[in-house]
């Protein structure tokens, strides 16, 4: 038999350099830097083993050394810096989560904070992932109840107004109508066109010609909007600087919103929907490639701001685009009652952007889900070229389902490397959230992991208070074990059997039990509930536990404590820097 020759130390250290220029070049320096961990794993224990994070040196290495030895202990960390870095090559993240990897939103987006013509870019959804519901419903819709409901119209070009009119007579019962125009003379003749209108009340204004459609229909009709539960906004619109590609919008808007009763009846049913706030159409298409900020980016942010809703180029922008949509009146009311007038919009000069009325435009749906509510977008399939992101409605169960895909709220952070420091600090990586409709009160326990080889002294601490609480707690309160810098591997889904595993993905939310990988953050949201309570664990996920309260007092108001489980003085960990101060933080909340 031949001996295998052993390895000079020249061989061995071209082997490694070689080796290191590949992964350098192929997976850049963070990933040679986890490989090399790996390496000096090897030489000073062994390639596979248990794992111990450095921040947890000082709470569970003396155990773990004085049990295992020095060299299984260096090891330990070692290979848990190589894991963080440096996954191994192969490796599958969590099966879990394949539904969030097939079905995550991808979204545009551009670092610029301007283009070079100064306006402002937008996050928006890719066009193949920016779904609406097909209207009319493949289903009878008929709304539960009868809804007051006022049709406010804005007859800027008053011999549009006959065909206006005519598809307000899809709107079943009762309708009464507020019409604005800007002169004298149009109002004769806005006049002479609502003489026949017998579905209800009428009202005809003459309001100044500045803010367009916007201002007459927000605020020369202020007084009007507190007698009527539900409003449609339409005006008589023509875009002369879109040229041939626009001239079809007015009629697209129009007929998607009322282009027959079994369409108005479709959206009215979604009004049973206490929480649902506003309803419009799908864009244009040909608008797609210019949905952004344009010049109003600033101009938004200073109104959101009277209305105490704060807002950064980060979040995704989604708005009514053509200012034509159905919507609740208690959805948009802090823009009523701001001190808003038709002096405060430029006397109009043809302008097509950076105005007070195109800011008030791109804002509405941030206003809306500031008061709790939420939108919904809306199409018909012979309009819009892209049919497979139109989610045809069967039956009203489809809705819950599909609202998961419509609805992407638009004050919720899409992003989940927000913070400038969640690169280099990896356990600050936030976690998005998503409403859920599930009104039971749920614990959740936001820890690092639940892994049999990484979970020590605090964690299993941790672990054993949350099942005493729940224990206290009994049948009322559901329970969530959200996992957050560890793939869940299998033997501690075992060990978890009671928990259905579940993916980091907006669902119908519906497990008394529920066990979730959070650790792969991309696309994914937590489901936040009205009555959850959170419990941390460690100062980075008191962190979320803030973050996660916050987002549910945005939902559905109120506020809630939130339980922070703390053990050790962790801000000491660290030397004086981000970690420590971050630490230190949690403590003064």
């Amino acid at each position: 038999m031949t001996e295998k020759k052993s390895e000079t130390r020249l061989q061995w250290a071209r082997r490694h350099l070689r080796n290191g220029y590949i992964i350098l070049t192929t997976r850049g320096a963070v990933a040679l830097y986890g490989a090399a961990m790996r390496e000096l794993a090897k030489l000073i224990d062994s390639p596979v083993g248990v794992f111990l994070a450095p921040r947890d040196l000082l709470r569970d290495g003396p155990r773990f050394l004085r049990e295992q030895g020095l060299r299984a202990a260096c090891g330990a960390v070692l290979r848990q810096i190589a894991a963080q870095y440096d996954p191994p090559l192969g490796r599958r993240r969590n099966p879990i989560n394949d539904p969030l990897r097939e079905a995550a939103i991808s979204y545009y987006y551009t670092y610029e904070l301007t283009k070079p013509d100064g306006v402002v870019p937008s996050r928006r959804p890719v066009n193949e992932m920016d779904f609406a519901l097909e209207t009319p419903f493949a289903y009878d819709a008929e709304p539960k109840r009868a809804h007051s409901i006022v049709a406010i119209v804005h007859a800027f070009y008053p011999d549009v107004l006959p065909l206006v009119l005519e598809k307000l007579h899809n709107v079943p019962g009762a309708l009464d109508l507020c019409v604005s125009t800007d002169t004298e003379e149009k109002k004769r003749a806005v006049d002479a066109v609502c003489a026949d209108w017998r579905k209800g009340k009428v009202v005809t204004r003459i309001c100044p010609n500045r803010g367009r459609d916007i201002a007459a229909k927000f605020f020369g009709f202020r007084d009007v909007y507190a007698n009527y539960e539900l409003f449609i906004h339409l005006h008589t619109k023509r875009s002369p600087h879109g040229g041939e590609a626009l001239a079809r919008w007015r009629d697209y808007l129009i007929d998607n919103l009322l282009g027959s009763e079994r369409i108005v009846r479709s959206i009215l049913s979604l009004f049973d929907d206490p929480r649902l706030g506003v309803v419009f159409p799908q864009h244009l298409f040909e608008l797609r490639g210019i949905l952004n900020w344009g010049y109003d980016y600033d101009l938004a942010r200073n109104l959101l701001k009277r209305m105490n809703i704060e807002i950064d180029k980060n979040l995704a922008l989604e708005f009514p685009s053509g200012s034509m949509f159905w919507g609740r009146t208690a959805a948009i009311r802090p823009l009523l009652d701001i001190d808003i007038g038709f002096a405060d919009f430029p006397p109009e000069s043809g302008q097509v952007d950076g105005t007070l009325a195109h800011a008030i435009e791109r804002s509405l749906l941030m206003i809306a889900e500031s008061r709790g509510f939420e939108w919904l977008k809306v199409a018909q399939r012979d309009l819009y070229p892209m049919g497979h992101t139109l989610l045809p409605v069967h039956s009203v169960d489809d809705l819950a389902e599909h609202r998961l895909k419509v609805f992407q709220p638009a004050l919720a952070c899409v992003d989940s490397n927000f913070h400038p420091y969640a690169t280099p600090i990896v356990e600050t990586r936030p976690l998005l959230s998503y409403p859920s409709r599930n009104d039971r009160p749920r614990l959740t326990l936001l820890t690092p992991t639940v892994n049999p080889q990484q979970t020590f002294g605090g964690i299993a601490t941790a672990m054993k208070l949350f099942s005493t609480l729940l224990a206290e707690l009994g049948d009322d309160f559901d329970a969530r074990i959200v996992v957050t810098d560890a793939d869940i591997e299998p033997d501690a889904y075992a060990a978890l059997s009671g928990y259905a595993p579940v993916p980091y993905a907006a669902s119908l939310d519906t497990e008394r039990a529920a066990l979730v990988d959070a650790n792969e953050r991309e696309g994914g949201r937590l489901n936040v509930r009205a009555n959850d309570i959170f419990f941390a664990t460690a100062w980075w996920t008191a962190e979320f536990a803030l973050a996660m309260e916050r987002e549910r007092a945005r939902y559905f108001g109120g506020e809630r404590p939130f339980i922070y489980l703390i053990q050790d003085d962790e801000p000491n960990f660290y030397g004086r820097g981000a970690k420590s101060s971050l630490a230190e933080a949690t403590y003064h909340h």
